[in-house]
């Protein structure tokens, strides 16, 4: 993919982001990374690709090596804060504007069940095939759930646990090894 905006034009399958004309290395999580004023914590993270558009904004995304299913949509919500909590970082640390968010879903390209691979002068190949999911830009949806986990963190117990949540319960039967 470096190599395609390398020689001047970004990938076909990066298309649906619309006009890019390069990429920025992604920062790793210790450079990434702002205190939350008024909360006194630190948001850090480290995006999977960060693109220019021709305008000067940018494209973060996060890739999933995973076929893109019906079940992908209820993981939606927890990529949607991550995505937005990048833009957040990406904001407050004064990099051009944000102007989209997308999960990228990659998966080889097999058939008869083998991996349709191959050689060539630059080394080994597989195909793969790409989606591309937008995702919401919507950093004020982050503000109550910066708030929301000060004050999990800053109680003495944790909340009790919801009902019909599958994490509660594995929470519940880990303090219960505990005992």
């Amino acid at each position: 993919m470096h190599a395609a905006f390398d020689k001047g034009a970004a990938p076909a399958w990066l298309a649906p982001l619309g006009a890019l004309k390069g990429y920025k290395d992604p920062p790793s999580a210790h450079r990434f990374r702002v205190p939350l004023e008024g909360h006194g914590i630190l948001l850090t993270g480290a995006p999977d690709a960060v693109y220019e558009r021709m305008d000067g904004t940018l494209v973060i995304a996060d890739y999933k090596t995973s076929r893109y299913t019906d079940g992908q949509e209820k993981l939606l919500p927890v990529y949607r804060v991550q995505l937005n909590a990048y833009a957040f970082i990406a904001r407050k640390l004064g990099w051009n504007p944000v102007s989209a968010l997308a999960l990228i879903y990659t998966e080889p390209v097999t058939h008869d069940g083998a991996a349709a691979a191959g050689a060539s002068e630059d080394g080994f190949s597989m195909g793969f095939s790409a989606k591309i999911v937008p995702v919401e830009h919507d950093e004020g949806m982050l503000e109550p759930l910066f708030t929301r986990a000060i004050q999990i963190y800053s109680s003495e117990k944790p909340p009790r646990p919801q009902n019909n949540c599958a994490d509660c319960a594995r929470l519940d039967a880990i303090r219960g090894l505990l005992r």
